[in-house]
């Protein structure tokens, strides 16, 4: 295997990978067990450039989902959820991170599992617990709070038995 097509974008062992849906280059973005979150540019490694990762740290706990919009190929939002009970987004174009959903002060024994997007509104994300509940969060609406009976306690958010 060549040195170029390996690369150390974690500081822990990978839990997550993702493939950046980027029409005009590969961006592979990579989440390990300590809530680092890596992307590697791997075409700018491959034309003679810097090493072409960049590490952040926007979790305190394993990542358990990266997901992006995949219905957008302009949107420069990534999606990082984590055992720590958030979910957190990072946009490419500004390098800036914006917690989007957090699981409150009584739910420590919850993990947030998925995340997916509504394929007919941006705006709107799902989420998959590990106490068996799913949860829409309205990005609309700011920060979101999960609480144990599955409603995030804030407008727009809430889940629904079926």
């Amino acid at each position: 295997m060549a040195e170029e097509d390996v690369a150390k974008v974690t500081e822990d062992r990978i839990t997550w990978t993702h493939i950046l849906p980027f029409s005009s280059k590969l961006i592979v973005a990579s989440g390990d067990k300590k809530g680092y979150v890596g992307l590697w540019d791997v075409d700018n490694r491959a034309n003679g450039g810097d090493d072409g990762i960049y590490k952040y740290r926007p979790h305190v706990g394993n990542i358990c989902n990266i997901h992006c919009n995949e219905h957008s190929l302009y949107d420069q939002r990534v999606y990082t959820s984590s055992y720590d009970g958030t979910i957190r987004c990072i946009n490419l174009g500004s390098n800036t991170f914006d917690l989007v959903y957090e699981m409150s002060d009584d739910m420590s024994d919850v993990a947030l599992i998925d995340v997916h997007f509504s394929p007919f509104d941006d705006n709107i994300v799902f989420l998959g617990r590990s106490d068996g509940r799913a949860t829409m969060v309205d990005q609309r609406m700011g920060v979101s709070t999960g609480s144990g009976s599955g409603s995030s306690g804030g407008s727009g958010s809430g889940s629904g038995s079926g």
